[in-house]
């Protein structure tokens, strides 16, 4: 798996009301996106920040979906370019499924995840 931890700042004016309809607006374009595993928004309206944290099948997918066009429409969309890090991610600890998952190496998009060896 890789996730992408993407942020950027908010407009002045923006608050919890208008930042969420700004995140529901954007719900259906990730609905179903091959290679996304899940994606979680992020918002801080207080410190006039938002971001997303993405967990996608593989590198690849990530960095084609982050590309300049991405990136020229989140500018556009919030008034600022994105910050973005993309880190391999080997290890998952899962308490609301109460599990622990290692990732071994990247998997493919409908590929299940093997579960770490407890011994480990």
């Amino acid at each position: 798996m890789v996730c992408v931890l993407v942020r950027f700042a908010l407009p002045a004016e923006a608050d919890r009301r208008s930042t969420l309809q700004a995140f529901h607006s954007a719900v259906p374009r990730f609905q179903g996106l091959p290679g996304l595993a899940r994606k979680f928004f992020l918002m801080d309206v207080d410190h006039g920040q938002a971001g997303s944290v993405y967990l996608w099948a593989d590198r690849r997918q990530a960095v084609s979906f982050h590309d300049e066009t991405w990136r020229a429409h989140i500018a556009a969309k919030y008034g600022a370019p994105p910050m973005i890090d993309i880190f391999d991610c080997p290890l998952e600890i899962d308490n609301l499924l109460d599990r622990v998952v290692e990732h071994r190496g990247e998997l493919e998009a409908g590929q299940p995840a093997e579960p770490a060896d407890p011994a480990s």
